[in-house]
């Protein structure tokens, strides 16, 4: 580890020399549609009032990452824009010292509802999962027919210039949206946004991912570029994606390729769950209680207690899966409980 001169702050690493930067905080478990490779059909949200962290308890944690080197901080879920009064968590993490962004990532529900309290908070950028632009494939998708919403949501956004740029979030899955991935190209050069295709990763309890419906990043990338020509843009080391320009446009189109080239040595991320436990990873099992340390005082101990788990952070539930000595557990927590 490093102690940076100019202000103070230690900048925590791991085993891998990998920096701890950035900071992805469920805020609830709770989600308004039910993707069936997201939730488990029987999964019942169980956290209650109390088990959640609240605004106040978030931003004292928050403080402390950001004095340990965490720069941006992420809010999701579960779906984050169902916690009453977001936009007041927004407000108080703007106001964390160090830190050089605060953004979002959500389903679009309940956007256009509630994206100009999020912007009027200084929130700095909204990404958006979708995964079609179809109904009949979103309602088998989720369960829910509210696909003409979200869409509405989207609208709002590419009308509020300080949230951008956009980046929609899109799961690439064989034998449901394939056919659909350039139109979702389509639609970034379009409108000058960012599209970013993500490889179907093992999560829900090791049960109902299939490797028939794996639709990996090489194969992806040529199919669009037989409508698209694709200039490559460069890449930020801590970059979850590879990015390129659309047809010379403003639009980029991004691969995260958890699955065919991990990006696990240079992940810079913690994880905060809902009812305040920290995880290294997407494909972690167990978390350290910080939330029990914060309310009996023990700021110290929390500090410790993340540096600690970090420094013991492993090489990345990706990359084991790569090498095939990982297998998902069904014991597995969901992604709506760790937070996407």
């Amino acid at each position: 580890m490093t102690q940076l001169k100019t202000t103070g702050i230690r900048q925590v690493k791991d085993n891998f020399e990998r920096p701890m930067r950035s900071l992805r905080i469920s805020v609830t478990d709770h989600c308004n549609l039910n993707c069936w490779y997201c939730r488990a059909e029987e999964e019942i949200c169980s956290l209650q009032h109390n088990d959640i962290l609240r605004y106040e308890e978030i931003t004292e944690l928050v403080k402390i990452f950001s004095n340990l080197g965490v720069k941006k901080v992420r809010l999701t879920g579960g779906e984050p824009l169902l916690r009453p009064d977001i936009e007041e968590l927004v407000r108080m993490l703007k106001k964390v010292e160090g830190l050089d962004e605060v953004t979002l990532t959500t389903n679009g529900v309940l956007l256009a509802e509630k994206i100009d309290a999020l912007a009027d908070a200084g929130l700095d950028r909204i990404n958006m999962s979708l995964d079609t632009f179809k109904q009949d494939k979103f309602q088998k998708l989720t369960g829910h027919n509210s696909l003409s919403k979200i869409l509405k949501g989207l609208n709002k956004l590419l009308d509020t210039p300080n949230l951008h740029p956009v980046k929609i979030n899109t799961v690439a899955m064989r034998n449901f949206n394939e056919n659909e991935l350039c139109d979702f190209v389509s639609w970034a050069k379009e409108t000058e946004q960012t599209i970013r295709f993500i490889e179907f990763m093992p999560m829900e309890r090791g049960l109902r991912w299939r490797k028939e419906n794996l639709l990996l990043m090489p194969e992806i990338k040529e199919n669009i570029e037989e409508k698209f020509k694709l200039s490559p843009l460069n890449n930020g080391k801590f970059d979850t994606d590879k990015k390129y320009h659309i047809d010379c446009s403003e639009g980029v189109v991004g691969f995260i390729s958890s699955i065919s080239e991990p990006f696990c040595e240079n992940c810079d991320r913690i994880r905060m769950t809902a009812d305040g436990k920290i995880m290294n990873c997407l494909f972690s099992y167990k978390g350290a209680d910080i939330k029990r340390m914060l309310r009996a005082g023990k700021k110290d101990q929390v500090r410790q207690q993340i540096i600690e788990t970090y420094n013991n952070k492993w090489e990345g539930g990706c990359l084991r899966l790569q090498k095939g000595n990982y297998q998902p557990k069904k014991q597995s927590r969901t992604m709506s409980h760790i937070g996407g």
